[in-house]
């Protein structure tokens, strides 16, 4: 079973998570601007293209829908959704630093044992990128080393949301996070800056473990400071060191 890239070139695709694997093949493109806000994107043509079934492309798009970066038009599909403008960037990033140290406050008064588990897991993640290559299916035209990182980013603010136990805010997350860490795929990525991940990171669980709940609210509101100035670098056009 194979799929066909820009490249015409053929890449294998297993079945397992095939529909995550449309997914990561859609959103490189999307990365790339290969499809451009508001293009077409029919369900039967990419089963054609990608050698599948219909049923994981429609899945793969539904999952591109909910974090907002495809619109579902009845009849015709989907298309691109439209890029956010700078303000809704700035607008995100300030909900995000309202938002996710109040979630690290509830997540140390809940402390459940599952999503700190899986706090543990994301930051092991990172720490086999200081030492081994990233063993991760990404987008063509990624780095590697970015993408790990942005799989592993996620899977931590993600446990941290459904640790605090609010159902509105992790949907609220879902919707806007894949769009802000867009400015860090296409950026060098330093060992220095997985390095300063880690160790803030660190700082959020343990303050959730202790079940100390404004050590964990001050720990991720230092993080996301620290995150969206090293953004903010990229966006201007440097590196993320």
């Amino acid at each position: 079973m194979t799929l066909t890239d820009e490249a015409r070139g053929h890449q294998a695709i297993s079945r397992r998570g095939l529909a995550d694997q449309i997914y990561d093949v859609l959103l490189g493109r999307i990365i790339e601007q290969h499809y451009g806000p508001g293009a077409k994107l029919n369900i039967d043509a990419l089963a054609r293209e990608l050698g599948v079934s219909s049923s994981p492309v429609r899945e793969a798009l539904a999952k591109l829908a909910a974090v907002k970066l495809a619109v579902a038009n009845s009849y015709v599909g989907y298309s691109i959704a439209p890029v956010p403008d700078n303000a809704w960037f700035e607008e995100a990033w300030r909900f995000r630093s309202l938002m996710e140290p109040w979630a690290a406050g509830e997540a140390a008064i809940h402390r459940p044992a599952d999503e700190i588990a899986r706090m543990h897991a994301s930051m092991d993640s990172l720490r086999e990128l200081l030492t081994d290559a990233p063993r991760v299916s990404r987008p063509s035209g990624i780095p590697a080393e970015n993408y790990a990182i942005f799989k592993t980013d996620v899977m931590f603010h993600r446990a941290v949301l459904h640790a605090s136990r609010n159902r509105v805010m992790i949907r609220s997350f879902e919707e806007m996070n894949v769009h802000l860490q867009f400015a860090r795929l296409a950026r060098e990525m330093p060992e220095r800056v997985v390095r300063v991940t880690i160790a803030e990171h660190e700082a959020v669980v343990d303050a959730i473990e202790r079940g100390d709940s404004e050590a964990a609210k001050a720990a991720m509101a230092n993080h996301l400071l620290q995150s969206r100035m090293r953004v903010g670098t990229a966006l201007e056009g440097g590196s993320l060191a």
